[in-house]
């Protein structure tokens, strides 16, 4: 259910001295809205609509006969869920570093419908990390700090005994001084002592493959963590993803247990650690994250690290350094002329010094002159030695 900056003006935010002023995404879930305070703060607003959906809403108003408030009471306990799941387990989370902060909460009736609520929680204003790593100065090492961030904010978990279940790139956000953090807790869940999950639950393209069994602890976050990095390392790609192979097929053959290739460019300990992170088996990988956030720091000690810059990157790219790759990848000169440019120039050339000459020719013909003397020689000695320069300018291009 899409909620416009124009619905959200006409419900109204309900936080005392904050206004919304410009929408900034929407999901499956909701939609997330940039505030101003009187004051001159700033905070994201997330917006999402109970039921989630628009057909669930006419469904649960029809089989009502139409009684909109008994329609709402159908959807308390999703209210509930929400409101005891996803926020109240972020907000005990708040304060770890490299978790996303969750200020306030309310509950607001649509104006217009009754059988409609919207849960309104206003929050850290975070910046998407997919652009974040899109800027042309994005390096390995960059992707190594987000893993460093996002595994502390996993042994935070873990000491709460809490699986996020659905680390993904959307679900990692980075604020103003570049601390990345963990966000959207929609599918935590307190970690079962035996490791009994039963739901299915994540995004498929980053969920381990023991989570398909129903069998899964801590280690299926890390798996996660490592399919992220590995994207970003790989050129926005994921696993066996290439030429032929697309996305679905590169998740399956991860599910059927071929190991994953090593990252092309990546330096070797960083391609250590993910592929470590990203084991088949669960009992491969780190045991816990505070393994592998040594390792990581570590790696990050040495400044030599991580240096390379990261594969893929497009949106983020100045105009300089468009030209600058462009050059690169067209072989142009120190001139600025590619390669392409100067046939195209050596070509005219050729077809202009031709035409000069069939003009010669003709106009010794009709003056009836022999080609050695006078008018008609004199151009041929100038035509020769045009072809002269030429043929040094050809050479010093190497055509």
């Amino acid at each position: 259910m899409d909620i416009s900056l124009k619905m959200l003006n006409k419900i109204g935010v309900p936080f005392k001295g904050w206004n919304a002023v410009k929408e900034i995404g929407s999901g499956t879930y909701g939609s997330v809205f940039r505030i101003e305070s009187h004051a001159g703060d700033v905070c994201a607003l997330k917006v999402i609509p109970i039921p989630t959906s628009d057909a669930d809403l006419f469904d649960a108003v029809a089989a009502c006969g139409n009684d909109k408030l008994k329609a709402r009471s159908m959807f308390d306990n999703q209210l509930n869920t929400v409101l005891d799941r996803e926020i109240s387990t972020a907000k005990s989370c708040s304060d770890c570093p490299n978790v996303f902060r969750v200020y306030e909460e309310a509950v607001v009736n649509d104006p217009n419908n009754p059988a409609l609520r919207y849960i309104m929680v206003r929050m850290e204003l975070l910046s998407d990390l997919k652009s974040y790593l899109d800027r042309t100065s994005a390096t390995q090492k960059d992707v190594l700090k987000m893993m460093r961030d996002v595994a502390s904010a996993l042994c935070y978990l873990e000491k709460k005994r809490i699986l996020h279940r659905d680390i993904k790139t959307a679900n990692i956000m980075v604020d103003g001084n570049g601390v990345f953090k963990l966000t959207d807790f929609g599918e935590a869940r307190a970690q079962q002592i035996n490791g009994n999950h039963t739901r299915y639950r994540g995004t498929p393209y980053y969920m381990a493959p023991e989570v398909q069994k129903g069998r899964y602890d801590n280690r299926a976050d890390i798996y996660s963590l490592g399919i992220v990095a590995y994207f970003f390392l790989n050129g926005r790609k994921y696993p066996f993803v290439g030429g032929s192979v697309r996305a679905n097929d590169g998740y399956e053959r991860r599910m059927r247990g071929e190991p994953c290739p090593p990252i092309r460019g990546a330096d070797r300990d960083i391609n250590r650690v993910v592929l470590k992170c990203i084991a088949y088996d669960m009992n491969n990988r780190y045991a816990s994250a505070a393994d592998l956030l040594h390792d990581i720091n570590d790696l990050l000690k040495n400044n030599s690290y991580g240096r390379q810059p990261l594969a893929g990157v497009s949106a983020g790219r100045s105009e300089t350094t468009s030209r600058s790759d462009d050059m690169y990848r067209s072989g142009k000169s120190g001139s600025g002329l590619s390669t392409t440019a100067i046939v195209l120039i050596v070509l005219g050339s050729v077809m202009l010094l031709a035409l000069i000459i069939v003009l010669v020719v003709l106009l010794g013909k009709s003056g009836g002159g022999g080609g050695g003397s006078g008018k008609g020689g004199g151009l041929w000695q100038h035509l020769d030695e045009m072809r002269t320069s030429f043929s040094g300018i050809r050479d010093m291009i190497g055509m």
